[in-house]
């Protein structure tokens, strides 16, 4: 027995091999840059939802505390922060530190209107009810900084004074 060579495919495997190689090289990079955008997607939003926690518990902390304190901004008698064009400044409101950590702060602002105001009272003012006898209305502020990230909330809170 004699072996023939078929004609015109010479270096055929070697080019094939090559192509496949070529082929497979691509989808591994392309899943190498996938796992790693995945990868950075999952540690931002780990940090992100750190901070949120925190500053909910900031905000949550200072519901704790005694809301007739002279830290507690007040609407009503126009001591709010404002910015140079007379706006409120929601970056200075976040006066006290919080006690989950250096870099978590929290801010009160006491939403109540004055009496011999048109509307005085709060629609919440419920007289002769209860000890005080008089629900107000806050907005808790809270913010936590960690890792370059920064996260604010805001949260509406009644309380009876």
């Amino acid at each position: 027995m004699t072996a023939t060579m078929l004609k015109n495919e010479e270096g055929f495997v070697l080019i094939a091999s090559m192509l496949f190689l070529v082929v497979l090289t691509i989808i591994g990079i392309a899943a190498t840059n996938t796992t790693t955008i995945e990868t950075n997607i999952a540690g931002n939003e780990k940090i992100y939802k750190q901070n949120f926690y925190l500053a909910e518990g900031a905000a949550r902390e200072a519901a704790q505390n005694d809301l007739t304190s002279a830290w507690v901004w007040e609407a009503n008698k126009n001591d709010l922060p404002l910015d140079s064009g007379g706006t409120f400044d929601v970056n200075s409101v976040f006066t006290q530190t919080s006690g989950l950590g250096a870099n978590t702060s929290f801010g009160v602002v006491d939403n109540d209107i004055p009496s011999g105001v048109l509307g005085s009272g709060h629609s919440l003012k419920v007289d002769g009810t209860g000890a005080g006898g008089r629900m107000n209305f806050f907005d808790l502020y809270g913010q936590s900084t960690q890792n370059n990230s920064t996260v604010r909330i805001k949260i509406g809170y009644t309380k009876r004074l």
